[in-house]
């Protein structure tokens, strides 16, 4: 799988939908300039068809179920590889926007879990699972003692202010933030996760 990380910096200061941002970066993907991450070949990737995959993302305060093209790429050593913007998280149909703005309503306590629910269209056990993760990337990101010194919510806003946290994440970790850890390998680096 390859992450693109390059139109991805603030969450705080997109304008653009999460529609717009996954078309931007898939049209400006180019796998002239990305590394195979079997073999390790540069320029080697060549078109491969796509699949498609539902996501659920945010437009304003409207949740959307969308249907999504996936690139695919084949490298010449036999390898294919999808290309997933960074705003998707691995293995989830769920966008970083929607978990991360629905962590910030529960973290801020302005609803009961019950409300938070049916206003975003998810189940009880699914929130949990997404604070439960959410904790062990954030106590991964800042260690057990600065963790116990920083709030869910402060570290939240750290997240929507934050300059490539996705990119050092990825790099540091080898899986997304918020991607569920069975599905995670440490496979999936490449130079093309590199800081310009």
């Amino acid at each position: 799988m390859i992450r693109d990380f390059q139109l991805f910096c603030k969450l705080n200061t997109i304008k653009i939908s999460e529609l717009q941002l996954f078309k931007q970066t898939i049209d400006s993907f180019c796998p002239d300039n990305t590394t195979c991450i079997f073999c390790g070949a540069i320029g080697a990737l060549q078109a491969h068809g796509y699949y498609t995959r539902y996501f659920i993302l945010l437009a304003g305060d409207e949740i959307l179920i969308e249907s999504l093209p996936v690139p695919r790429y084949k490298c010449d050593c036999g390898r294919t590889h999808s290309l997933l913007p960074a705003h998707l998280i691995p293995y989830s149909s769920y966008s970083l926007f929607f978990i991360l703005t629905v962590l910030r309503a529960y973290s801020l306590h302005l609803k009961t879990v019950a409300v938070l629910c049916d206003r975003y269209g998810i189940a009880t056990s699914t929130l949990y699972a997404w604070i439960h993760l959410y904790n062990q990337h954030k106590t991964l990101w800042l260690g057990i003692l600065k963790n116990l010194e920083s709030s869910n919510i402060s570290f939240l806003y750290y997240l929507f202010g934050a300059d490539n946290f996705l990119l050092h994440f990825f790099s540091q970790m080898s899986f997304s933030f918020l991607q569920g850890m069975s599905k995670a390998t440490p496979s999936h680096r490449t130079d093309r996760f590199a800081d310009p």
